[in-house]
This record gives structure tokens, sequence and C-alpha cells, in this order.
């Protein structure tokens, strides 16, 4: 019995020594918290480490006594992973709900300085302080996993919360994801066609103003992420396209120092700030939802113009407008009469606006051509828009001089009267749309309004410099923030592009042309100073620019061009390829060392030699059936010689399809013929796929793997590439 006893403790030791738990807490220290978790890098999404983080986060919420439930993504339609969601509930005297959202896994590849391993510890920090003191309204945190991988339908964890939200109480969500505790916060707050509520904002607003964090609300991207054109889709677009009221706190891209050697407090502040958060919300959850405010940052304040507030500003110009028509009567009704009079040339003007930017649009594409990379004005996209307009504004200028006395109008006073009526279409249309949008040109309005009034020219240059300021600073958040879907909408768009750029420049051109019949020439006996200044200032910018854009090289020994290379294992067909992708001119030849081998990359896939036969293939499926009841239960071992990033499985089958049960969410095509097995990224290896199929079924099922190992090593010999990202797809198939 004593022999039994030792065995058995022997046991409990082995087990105990190889079961690696979590390390050991004392407390919900942050400094401690993150430490922790910073141990598991990476977290790769269903990965082991990724066991060990969720591990931890429901060792410490069973610790501090707070209630949690997990979810698989086994029910989530048209994806999987193999990672799990943790949501944690701490109860409130309210049942309204706010939800703190954070990604548990980082994406593949991150460093271990920029894991995000902060924004988890936070979440934590923030669970145990709100468990300790009694909370207005519910708080939910969500410790979300698939939510970093840049693959299609991502974020997964906040599509699964959300395919599970059922709307029975008021809830907002605050989405948190800091990578490191240096980074600068930025707010997300839109995605196309929605905003986050105005009274969210405003709030998240007020509890970070007080934090040394600092925050940046980004007024101008998020107007662009509304209309649809941003760069990227933010983390919070599946809760407000539910219509959940949504903002994003994440890390800005600003590098900083490693963040091993900084200190926390910033984060700790912040977690302060969200306690904040939650005990503002004493009156609850509003239910109310502005979709249509304007809101600018100086500094680290907000200004927040709500709908009503903005019309009031609208309707309160529109008042001063009419006010100034009725007290100067005789004056306006003169303004009216040349209007109408000569209201052909406003089309004629604008239609010659939009040749010339089409012909700049024409001019930037050859000679773009011309250096062989389409895009290399992304690299310098504020300069290619500056020589575009420079183009437009010097040919406008110089083709209006002999058009004064054939297509101008003779009255100096038509050209203001018609900027004020463009600039008011524009309102009224953009106020159609959305009316967030037009603030731009209600700015512009008011100061080509005093353009308009105001007696002396210098004055009226004045107002001129001042009208367009909004758009100017708009134009350069845009060309120099990295938002190049919006930049080359203006910048190469032929005809939408230049529709939109010469109705916004139109009415700035007509103040110049009535500022034109203001301004004498110094010379007696000469006119046009104002057109002539103005062609003279776009010459020498189309002429500078020219010169430095002519000789700007992106690429070079001291910067190499990133280089994708990607090999494709054919097992079914025996093939085996390699090729390169640059992001810049056309490569030419590349010199390859693949192995112990030399070759030549010219623009064609290298053909490489197939695997051998008599050697273990890179994919290999190791196949078992069960036939009864007149089904066919089919289970696949999926086997790599490495790890995987993304696994695809496809069901061809010469019948309609009838699938009775399969462990990975599945969809069948409309004709039937055909079925999609969805693994998930980062699958373990191996992987099984189960599938109970009617027996008669007969076809081909397919498996495409993905990873970031080549199956040798592949050297680009060339001093001005650099081999930036790795990819190799293997292929392979089992009979029906």
């Amino acid at each position: 019995m004593k022999r039994l006893i030792v065995v058995i403790l022997l046991i409990l030791s082995a087990n105990a020594a190889f079961a690696q738990p979590p390390p050991e807490r004392s407390d919900a220290d942050l400094l401690t918290l993150w430490r922790d978790l910073a141990a598991f890098h990476p977290r790769y999404e269903g990965g082991a480490n990724d066991a060990r983080t969720q591990a931890y986060v429901r060792s410490f919420l069973n610790e501090h006594g707070i209630r949690f439930r997990q979810q698989t993504f086994q029910e989530l339609e048209g994806a999987h992973s193999f990672s799990r969601v943790i949501e944690a509930t701490i109860p409130g005297q309210r049942a309204d709900r706010l939800a703190l959202a954070v990604p548990l896994n980082h994406q593949y590849g991150a460093p271990a300085d920029r894991d995000g391993s902060i924004s988890i510890a936070a979440a934590l920090a923030l669970a145990a302080a709100a468990a300790a003191e009694p909370l207005p309204v519910t708080l939910t945190v969500l410790f979300l996993g698939a939510e970093s991988e840049p693959l299609p339908g991502y974020p997964l964890g906040s599509r699964l919360f959300v395919s599970q939200y059922n709307a029975d109480r008021p809830t907002a969500v605050v989405y948190l994801d800091l990578k490191r505790p240096v980074d600068q916060v930025v707010l997300e707050t839109a995605t196309e066609g929605v905003v986050t509520p105005s009274w969210l904002l405003q709030s998240v607003a007020q509890v970070l103003r007080g934090s040394s964090m600092g925050f940046d609300a980004r007024p101008i991207h998020s107007q662009i992420q509304r209309v649809g054109s941003g760069e990227y889709t933010p983390r919070i677009a599946p809760y407000l396209a539910a219509g959940i009221p949504a903002i994003g706190i994440r890390s800005s891209e600003t590098a900083a120092a490693n963040a091993r050697d900084v200190s926390v407090q910033p984060v700790e502040e912040l977690v302060g700030s969200l306690i904040d958060l939650v005990l503002l919300l004493g009156d609850g959850i509003p239910s109310e939802w502005d979709r249509h405010y304007v809101y600018f940052q100086p500094g680290d304040s907000l200004l927040v113009l709500s709908e009503q507030l903005y019309l009031l500003i609208l309707l309160g110009l529109i008042v001063l407008t009419l006010f100034y028509a009725v007290a100067f009567r005789h004056r306006f009704e003169r303004y009216a009469r040349t209007v109408l009079r000569n209201v052909w040339s406003v089309p004629a003007i604008y239609l010659i606006l939009f040749v010339l930017l089409l012909l700049a649009t024409a001019v930037i594409e050859s000679f773009l051509d011309y250096r062989a990379y389409s895009n290399l004005w992304q690299h310098q996209p504020l300069a290619y828009f500056s020589v575009k307009l420079a183009i437009a504004i010097f040919l406008f200028a110089i083709g209006m001089l002999p058009l004064r006395r054939t297509l101008l109008a003779s009255s100096s006073s038509f050209y203001s009267a018609t900027a004020l009526v463009v600039l008011f279409a524009g309102i009224v249309t953009l106020a159609v749309v959305n009316i967030s949008f037009s603030y731009y040109f209600l700015w512009a309005f008011f100061w080509a309004f005093l353009f308009a009034v105001l007696p002396t020219r210098l004055l009226k240059t004045a107002c001129l410099l001042i009208a367009p300021l909004p758009l100017l600073y708009t134009a350069y958040v845009v060309f120099r923030g990295g938002e190049f879907s919006t930049a080359r909408i203006f910048l190469l768009s032929p005809i939408s592009g230049n529709l939109l750029t010469a109705l916004i420049v139109l009415p700035f051109l007509l103040m110049v042309l009535r500022l034109d019949f203001l301004v004498r020439h110094p010379r007696v006996g000469r006119r046009s100073f104002v057109l002539q200044t103005a062609a003279t200032i776009a010459a020498f910018t189309i002429l500078a620019l020219g010169i430095v854009l002519a000789q700007y090289e992106p690429y070079g020994e001291d910067s190499p061009q990133p280089v994708s290379l990607h090999e494709h294992v054919d097992l079914v067909e025996g093939t085996r390829t390699i090729e390169l992708r640059g992001t810049g001119a056309p490569l030419g030849a590349v010199p390859l060392r693949i192995g112990s081998e030399r070759r030549i990359w010219t623009g064609e896939p290298v053909v490489l030699s197939p695997p051998e036969t008599d050697s273990a293939p890179p994919l290999t499926a190791a196949e078992s059936r069960t036939t009864f009841l007149e089904r066919n239960r089919i289970q696949l071992s999926v086997t790599a010689d490495t790890s995987l990033y993304t696994a695809a499985v496809t069901i061809d089958s010469e019948v309609p399809l009838l699938i009775y049960d399969a462990n990975l969410p599945v969809t069948v095509s409309a004709d039937g013929y055909r079925a999609a097995l969805f693994v998930g990224a980062l699958p373990p290896n191996p992987f099984v796929v189960d599938a109970t199929l009617p027996e008669r079924v007969r076809g081909r099922i397919f498996i495409e793997a993905t990873s970031r190992y080549l199956t040798e090593e592949v050297v680009i010999e060339r001093p001005d590439l650099r081999l930036d990202s790795i990819r190799r797809t293997v292929r392979t198939v089992v009979e029906l």
C-alpha cells in the first residue's frame, strides 16, 4: 500500500512539473499582468500560447470572483477559428451594458514589443478594479480570439459577438487595441455609412482629456471612413454596422521606444479613465444617436457641433445673407440681374476647368507610365497633387487672358455673386447626402460673402486666402496621412475625381477672376495682373516640383525595394514554381539562389523540380472511411511539413451535394456541386476534417494550405531588393 501511494505521488509530481501552469500572481498590478502576458509571446491564433493566455485570463477571473463564459467559433457562419472568446460580466445597478473588447491574439509575425499584451493586461486590471466597487451599469469584458489577421472576414471574434447579440438592453462597446504603453492613442469613430454616437465620443474624450497618454480623434480620417474610402476597415465596423454604439481606442503607428523599457503609468491612467467612463453612465446608456455631427480637435480638447447646432449655424448664415439682400436691395438686385444675364458663363468655365484637370491627369499618368511605376505617386502624393492643380491653374490663367472679352462677363460683380451661388449649391447638395460634409463649403461661403461685400482689395484678398483653408488642410491630411484610396480619386480618377475637383476649385477661381478686375496692372495699358501672377506662381510650382519628382527614386541600395516571394507546390499536377512581386517599378532580371541552385527570374514563374516521390510530401491527408445506412463518413488527418498559416478544403462533386454533418463550418454553392469547409487561420498540425456525405457522392476533395516557410532557402542576389514576405502554397487532392 505504501508503494502504491509513493507511485501515485510521483505521477502527480510529474504531471505538475510538465503542466506549465500560468505564472503566479499576487495582485492585479498592471505591470505584473503585462509581464506575465508578455511571456506568452507569440500568441498566435489557436496556438499553444493562445491557450495559455486563455488559461491565464480564466484563472485571473476566477480569483476575483468574476463570472465568465467561453465560446468557440463552431457556429459562426462562413468562417472558423481554433481560438475562443471569453466574455466576463460584472453586474451593475442597471441592466445597461458597457462592453470593453480586447483582442487575445496578435497578428502573425508581430514583434514582441508590439504584441498587444498590454491591452489584455489593462482589461484584466479594469475588471479587477470594477469588481471591487458598485457600478451604475453592467460591465462586460470581451477577450476576443481571431481578431488580428489580415484575412477576409476578420475580425471574427467581434463578428461572433455581434451574431449572438440580442438587443434586449442598451449596449455600447469600447474597443481597446494598444500595442505598447508608449504609443499615442488614436480614436476610431466611423465605418462606411455609420459613425460613433456623439455622446460616446464626447464621453471618451472627456475621460481621456486628463490622461498623460493623450489622444488623436482624427476628424478628417473619420469623415473619410464614413464615406467608405478609408485604407482599412476599423475593428469597430461589425458593431456599428449592427447598430451597436462603439468607439475604438488603438495605438497609432508612430514609432516609439522599446516598450519593455518604459513605464506603464499612461496605461494605468487609461484604466482609471475607463473606470470613470463607466461611472459617467449613471443614467444608463443613452438611446439617441446623432449621425450627422461634426467635430474638431483643437489641442487636447474636442469641439463637437451637433446636427441641431450645425443646422442653426447654417440657418443663421442664410438669414444673414437674406438680411443683407433686404438691407441692400438695390445692390442685391444688380447682382441678381448680372448673374441671370451671364449665367451661361458658369457651365462654360466649369467645363473648361474640368477639361484642364483632365489634361493634367493625363500628364501625371504619362509621367507614371514613363517611370514604369504606376504607384510611384504614393511616395510623394501631395507633390503630385500640387503639380496637377498647378498645371490646371496655369492653363486656366493663360487661357482666360484672351477670353476676357468673349467668354467672361464684363461685370466684375458677376464673379463674386456666382461664387456664392456655387458654394450655396454645394452646401445644399452635400446636406442632402450627409449634412456633416457640407461644413467645408459653409466656411468658404461665409468668407466668400465677406469677399463680396467688403470694399477694399486688401480685405478681399484676405478673404480669398482664408476661404479655402479647411479644404487645403483636408487635402494635406489626405495626401500626407496615407489615405491612398481617397487620394487616388482626386489625383487619377479622370471623370468623377475631376468633376468633383472642378466643383471644389470653381468658386475660388471665380473669386480670383473678380479680384483680377479690381487690381490694376503696375504697367499702364496692361491688364490681368492677378491672372498673370497666378500663372507665374503655378509655372514655378510645376518647374520646381517637376524637377524634384523627375529625380526622385524611392528605392535603391540604401533603401531596397520590398519584394514578396510565392512558392506554389501543386501535388495534383506535380509542379513547383516560384514567382516574385515587387511594390515598385518592374523588377527586371532578378538572380536567385534556390538551395544550391542559381536561377534568373525574368517576370515569369521559375519552374523548379517537383517534390521527389521517394521523400515525404509537404502536405498529406491520411484518410479513413466509415459507411453506415447509406452514409459515408470521411475523416482526413491533414499533416504539413511545417506550421500552416491558412488552409482551405473544397469538395467538388459529380452530383449535387448533401452534407449531413461536419466538424467545421461549411457552405454549399448555389448549384449544389461544390462545398467549402472553413478551417481557419493558423490551424493545428495536423488538423482533422470530418464530414458525413451520402454514399453515392463521387468527386474530389481539394486541400490547399499556405505557410510562411519555403521548401528550401531562397536568396535574392540583388542589393537593391529586399525579401519582405514569403508564402508557400501547397495543393493536394483526395478522391471520394
